[in-house]
């Protein structure tokens, strides 16, 4: 790879611009009209004009981006993170143009990303999930007879949700009447996509995530848990590592099943799978994985 365009702003353009540097790789920016003067713009080989100041009409403008990529004869496009990380349908894009997308394949981010997919994906591959919904619910009626099986509380969550939007916890069915009006409302508008399922909501727990990197030839490996558990506002405030909680032998079981997990879907790259480690069983479950 000789020349790679970065679709992103920010210091994680400047972090991929100075790799690409190390590894004698010629980089092309793309910038807002907003961003003209910013660093990354300064310090890449060439720096284009992607569009207006608004995010959505500049690095979220999937034509402009190959645009610029294909007329600057770039070989592949590093999405960072954020923006267009994790869009399916710009990482297919990138592959009809014959660029490189710098992270998972297209199928990968598409089961993966949509996550009543990847818990389906997850059963199937004998990664141990949260009791809940059989895929999308229809309306409040089917979640109603949901929570009453699984029990109170419960958490409804977006499909294509994320960054702690499109999630509610419901303790009784009152809650859950306007929890779900209010979380199909708020995943239209902000995914575009209103579709809920439901989970048993487990109070006490940690949050763990483990780092995996997986090849084009089908190998995974896991790189260690950290523990995301202290949020404000389902946003993590603070990662620590090792998780100071687990024992030896769940850390064993988690990494393996983090491995299963990325193989299930043929995972090249780097990713994340999300745990939640319920504290009063001993026993974690998958909740989603980030492809990026």
């Amino acid at each position: 790879m000789k020349k790679v365009l970065i679709a992103n702003r920010g210091e994680i353009a400047v972090r991929i611009i100075r790799a690409c540097r190390d590894l004698g790789i010629q980089t092309v920016a793309i910038y807002s009209e907003g961003d003209k003067d910013a660093l990354h713009t300064q310090i890449a080989d060439e720096a284009y004009c992607v569009g207006p100041t608004l995010s959505k009409d500049s690095y979220l403008n999937i034509p402009n981006i190959l645009s610029i990529a294909t007329s600057t004869g770039c070989d592949g496009v590093h999405p960072g993170y954020g923006f267009l990380a994790e869009n399916a349908d710009f990482a297919e894009l990138c592959e009809a143009c014959q660029l490189k997308f710098i992270g998972p394949s297209y199928q990968s981010i598409q089961k993966m990303g949509i996550k009543d997919v990847a818990k389906a994906e997850m059963i199937k591959a004998n990664v141990p999930v949260v009791p809940g919904s059989d895929g999308l619910m229809k309306d409040v009626s089917e979640a109603k007879k949901i929570a009453k099986k699984i029990g109170y509380p419960v958490i409804i969550k977006a499909t294509a949700g994320g960054g702690g939007k499109g999630i509610r916890v419901a303790r009784d069915e009152k809650e859950l009447e306007t929890g779900f009006r209010m979380t199909e409302q708020e995943a239209q508008t902000a995914f575009g996509n209103g579709g809920l399922y439901m989970e048993k909501f487990i109070e006490n727990f940690r949050h763990i995530e483990i780092q995996i990197v997986g090849d084009s030839y089908g190998n995974v490996i896991h790189l260690g848990e950290r523990d995301c558990t202290i949020q404000r506002r389902m946003q993590k405030l603070v990662e620590e590592a090792p998780s100071p909680i687990l024992d030896d032998e769940t850390r064993r079981e988690m990494g393996n099943a983090a491995v299963r997990a990325a193989k299930a879907v043929n995972y090249e790259n780097a990713g994340t799978i999300e745990f939640i480690y319920d504290l009063n069983d001993n026993k974690f479950y998958f909740m989603e994985m980030n492809t990026r």
